[in-house]
């Protein structure tokens, strides 16, 4: 039997529930979630990461003391192609190829970025 390999989506949230609700949307798409609490944890993770990693979703604020737009930064050098979703409860002007969606966002806003190409 040929075993499938998911395609990995790293989620970078402090708050439970809005992690969960991520998690549950992208584990409805069949991928495979990896959640972080902090950026450091995540460019860990991402740094191990192969190419399978398809999607960066991240708060800007987060524990610790990198934010989510350092760690999109050093995801977005490490795999130009990765889909990054950037989420703020603030408006906020992100860097090319990445997405800002404002909190409270809807589940239909993170399934399109999914689905849209870079």
């Amino acid at each position: 039997m040929e075993s499938v390999v998911k395609p990995i989506a790293v989620v970078v949230e402090d708050d439970y529930f809005q992690c969960e609700q991520i998690k549950e949307i992208l584990e409805a798409k069949n991928m495979q979630v990896i959640r972080c609490d902090t950026a450091e944890a995540a460019e860990l993770v991402i740094a191990r990461t192969g190419l399978e990693l398809e999607l960066l979703v991240t708060d800007v604020e987060l524990a610790g003391s990198r934010t989510g737009l350092e760690l999109a930064r050093f995801a977005q050098q490490m795999f130009p192609n990765l889909k990054i979703v950037v989420v703020s409860g603030t408006k906020r002007q992100v860097p090319r190829g990445m997405t800002f969606l404002e909190k409270p966002w809807k589940a239909a806003e993170l399934l399109r970025e999914l689905r849209r190409g870079h």
